[in-house]
């Protein structure tokens, strides 16, 4: 059962319809004066989505609504189960349904941000091991080598993973970068 609710403009309460005629306490919505009064802040389909309205009256009428149309579910699940020889104790309710249902979309969004979390755990790991191999792979860089030939024979020939001759023969080469 989809009820809908209303937001009074005068006093702030809530109020709940399912027709979208009139409320749980019997004021016309389709009232000129009452139509720029109330103004549609939601719906819910859940017992729990009727502890948002304010409106006492409102909100008993509705509750009373859900009882009556779980005690239909469960008088028509029992029919059922006799049929087929199953056990009254095998029943759900349809607030257990629908908890149940609250349950799963709940968990399935804290997987999704469990998923998400050890994605960027993950690159922030792989950008660390990167950075940690380009340390290890220069570190033995002289720093007095910056900006000289023999830096550029140095990192090329230890980015592909040659051994250099000695410093003379490395100065002697000429690298085009």
């Amino acid at each position: 059962m989809k009820v809908y609710l209303y937001k009074d403009a005068k006093d702030g309460t809530i109020h709940a319809s399912e027709t979208q005629k009139l409320t749980g306490c019997r004021i016309n919505l389709q009232k000129p004066e009452n139509t720029a009064r109330f103004t549609m802040s939601g719906s819910t389909e859940d017992e729990m989505g009727i502890l948002d309205v304010t409106c006492e009256k409102c909100q008993t009428v509705f509750l009373k609504k859900f009882l009556k149309e779980d005690k239909k579910m469960r008088a028509q699940q029992v029919k059922e189960a006799a049929k087929h020889g199953h056990k009254e104790d095998d029943m759900v309710s349809l607030a257990e349904v629908q908890e149940k249902k609250r349950r799963e979309a709940e968990e399935a969004k804290h997987r999704a941000e469990m998923d998400e979390l050890q994605r960027e755990r993950d690159e922030r790991e792989a950008k660390r091991r990167a950075e940690e191999e380009q340390r290890e792979l220069f570190s033995d860089l002289d720093l007095s080598l910056v900006n000289s030939e023999e830096l550029y024979a140095s990192v090329k020939t230890k980015g592909l993973g040659k051994v250099a001759g000695d410093s003379q023969r490395l100065a002697s080469l000429r690298i085009d970068v």
